[in-house]
């Protein structure tokens, strides 16, 4: 009697584990294994988010990936230098302050790249920004660490890590936004 018991309770919690399963296949796209585009999704208990994509590598441009973080907060806070001069130079772009003349190397907005032809540095809305030209730029003091939480997963390119650690520069930017000011 006590192995029948057994047995049905097997069959039921079988029963129970097969619905189970046949309810996690359904239509509700938050269930699937990425995003339309194919992108792999990190699940969080509030949300799905889009895994993000690796950081963007464009001639001498490093810009950020779009954030990994399922509370969607990479701000990089607002460390930003108010007025910097563009510095292209030998592979890396940096800004330097017209305050203090302190250099650091850049980690670009999500979406800017680098024109092939000019080694300008285009701004997501499609602006070029040119060795020499003054700039408005915002954003927080980068480190390996902070963009680490900001983009799980991911290394930070070593061409970056490369500009920052180079005699006179004093590490990088993390950029949000910039704005030319005159070229």
């Amino acid at each position: 009697m006590a192995s029948d018991r057994r047995g049905s309770r097997w069959g039921v919690c079988a029963l129970l584990f097969g619905a189970l399963l046949a309810g996690c296949g359904g239509d509700d796209p938050s269930l699937t294994s990425g995003d339309a585009d194919g992108a792999p999704a990190v699940s969080s208990p509030a949300s799905t988010v889009p895994a993000p994509a690796d950081y963007q590598v464009s001639g001498p441009v490093v810009a950020a990936p779009t954030c990994g973080r399922a509370d969607g907060d990479c701000d990089p806070g607002d460390a930003g230098y108010a007025l910097a001069e563009v510095r292209i130079e030998d592979g890396c772009v940096f800004l330097r302050t017209k305050a203090d003349g302190r250099s650091v190397a850049v980690l670009w907005p999500t979406g800017t790249t680098s024109d092939p032809t000019s080694a300008d540095v285009v701004l997501p809305d499609g602006e070029p920004v040119g060795n020499g030209d003054l700039v408005d730029a915002g954003g927080g003091e980068g480190s390996e660490a902070t963009l680490a939480t900001f983009y799980p997963g991911l290394d930070v390119p070593p061409m970056l890590l490369a500009c920052a650690g180079r005699d006179g520069i004093d590490g990088f930017l993390h950029l949000d936004n910039v704005t030319l000011i005159s070229g």
